[in-house]
């Protein structure tokens, strides 16, 4: 039970727009939201007010609709040279709390392995980016001027993680950065920016260029436009986990 509403239904009654602030919202099972092209998807579109809608117009590079993925729901699956891109979202130069489902697959991919990033990749440019190692090595948080802070967690390739991301800002110098996975925290660290200029644009699946591509699944992507509470961030978090069965 979560009070007085049974877990399977929890995740039909919230509703992330119910907190202030959500700019990104990426749900795989909603096929209202998924252009496709064949079996694959050329289009993922955003479901907040934003539209940051992300597209890939090349088949080769296109994410698989995987039917029944996780949960009997459906998921998007990554492989060699598949990402998605929006040229517009600007992630990292202001508060963020970012929540990302999926499953790695650790017999794919041989270094590491983006989920999430920012910018193009350019030198002097800063943002954002999330990885995990193919080898089962810690999930990171990195600079596009490739500072780098690693945590002691890693996603479990048995089954969906809900991995949680918050900073107050990046830019030169050192920023806080925080990671929680299946709702439970992580050590703190920090990473020491080195960009200079904020990038724009995000991409799904792969570094800005596109480089070091993910190996797995993806479910759903919400990102807020703060740091959010605790009693937040739980209620997110306990919709995920429940809605996608990560727990």
């Amino acid at each position: 039970m979560i009070g007085n509403i049974t877990a399977g239904l929890y995740h039909s009654l919230f509703n992330p727009k119910s907190i202030a602030g959500l700019i990104l919202w990426l749900d795989a099972d909603d096929s209202s939201t998924i252009t496709l092209n064949g079996s694959n998807v050329s289009q993922w579109n955003d479901k907040s007010t934003s539209a940051y809608n992300f597209t890939q117009a090349t088949a080769a590079n296109q994410p698989a609709r995987t039917l029944s993925g996780q949960n009997s729901k459906t998921v998007l699956t990554f492989a060699t040279n598949d990402f998605m891109a929006n040229t517009a979202l600007n992630w990292g130069s202001s508060s963020t709390t970012l929540f990302i489902v999926g499953k790695e697959d650790k017999t794919g991919g041989t270094s590491y392995q983006n989920i999430f990033t920012t910018g193009t990749g350019a030198t002097g440019q800063w943002g954002y980016g999330i990885d995990q190692n193919a080898t089962g090595d810690q999930i990171a948080i990195f600079d596009i001027g490739q500072g780098l802070a690693k945590f002691a967690s890693t996603m479990t390739g048995t089954n969906a993680d809900v991995l949680c991301f918050t900073s107050t800002g990046i830019s030169a110098g050192s920023v806080p950065v925080n990671l929680y996975k299946n709702g439970a925290a992580d050590a703190n660290n920090t990473l020491t920016a080195t960009g200079t200029t904020s990038a724009a644009g995000a991409v799904i699946g792969a570094a800005a260029g596109p480089t070091e591509a993910y190996f797995g699944t993806i479910c759903e992507i919400l990102m807020y436009n703060s740091v959010l509470s605790t009693t937040n961030r739980n209620s997110v978090e306990s919709y995920l986990k429940t809605k996608w069965a990560t727990v």
